[in-house]
């Protein structure tokens, strides 16, 4: 063998490792807007089937959710679809085709087995909402400041088979001034009595947030639901 083929092996070995390299260390943000489905998705370097489907607060949007998980989405290998609501205010009846729609697609285009539904405040509501009657779309459900005791609530049909009955996990600010802390062990204590398996955290410096100092918490908690 002359010096000529042994460099452009070592050449080949280089450009392979770069390759390699380069597409198992970054990860993508796609944005879509209202004419193409109105989400934001988030793919980590490393897909492992693992999705975080998040729901933006009254007045955000889809861009700032992805924000507060990319971090710890990237390093635990989570996905994170961030749809936003029709409208600013929140989240309604509306929008329950369009998120659903969203989920079955990327749970498809991905090959998802794991789907946990996050939200805060008015998205919190919702997930509680989407969670409970739609239960077949997801694994298990974490809110910040979500509620059953809202309009929303009304409408939510609780189910009694515990096969159907997803685990939940709920965080609740003590600093919360819009929503009061007393509201949150209410909620926890309804959601109890119906027989759901249901966990509840109160963190001491959290106001009403989407608490990023709790996302490798929750990771690590979901991925105890799911045996990993």
């Amino acid at each position: 063998m002359v010096i000529s083929d042994i460099i452009g092996i070592n050449l080949k070995i280089l450009f392979i490792v770069f390759a390699l390299l380069f597409t198992s260390s970054f990860s993508t943000v796609y944005e879509y807007g209202e004419l193409s489905g109105n989400y934001m998705l988030f793919v980590p370097s490393q897909n492992t089937g693992k999705l975080i489907v998040a729901l933006h607060g009254s007045g955000e949007r889809d861009g700032l959710y992805i924000e507060n998980w990319k971090k710890a989405a990237q390093k635990n290998s989570f996905l994170v679809l961030a749809p936003n609501a029709g409208i600013r205010d929140g989240w309604s009846g509306m929008d329950i085709a369009h998120v659903l729609s969203l989920v079955q697609k990327t749970q498809k285009d991905y090959n998802i087995k794991y789907t946990l539904l996050n939200g805060a405040s008015a998205g919190g509501h919702f997930a509680l909402f989407l969670g409970i009657n739609y239960y077949p779309y997801f694994t298990a459900i974490q809110t910040f400041m979500g509620l059953v005791i809202t309009s929303l609530g009304e409408n939510i049909h609780y189910q009694t088979d515990k096969d159907k009955q997803l685990p939940i996990l709920l965080i609740h600010g003590v600093k919360d001034s819009k929503i009061p802390i007393k509201y949150g062990r209410i909620n926890y204590e309804l959601i109890k009595d119906k027989g759901y398996p249901v966990t509840y955290w109160e963190e001491a410096n959290m106001e009403h947030e989407f608490y990023v100092a709790d996302n490798e918490k929750i990771l690590k908690w979901f991925n105890k639901v799911i045996g990993k």
